[in-house]
């Protein structure tokens, strides 16, 4: 799977507004799941933190096959 974004690199305290932004709870009712995978850059493999869309909340939606979320939004 092909996704693009950027990578940056976050402090604890940063994590935390994210968490918070991103609507992290424990459970199955969190909007986001939060975990680590490793993402392919120029400069080699880092893990990231990924947040991904908790499915039931996605259900009917079209999926953005191509991976470019700023491209779908703007079509």
């Amino acid at each position: 799977m092909t996704v693009v974004g950027e990578v940056y690199r976050v402090s604890p305290e940063l994590e935390s507004v994210l968490d918070g932004i991103e609507q992290i709870v424990p459970g199955e009712e969190s909007e986001y799941f939060k975990r680590e995978v490793p993402v392919t850059t120029a400069d080699g493999v880092v893990e990231c933190l990924l947040y991904e869309i908790n499915p039931a909340h996605v259900v009917g939606r079209e999926p953005i096959g191509h991976g470019d979320w700023i491209l779908f939004h703007s079509a």
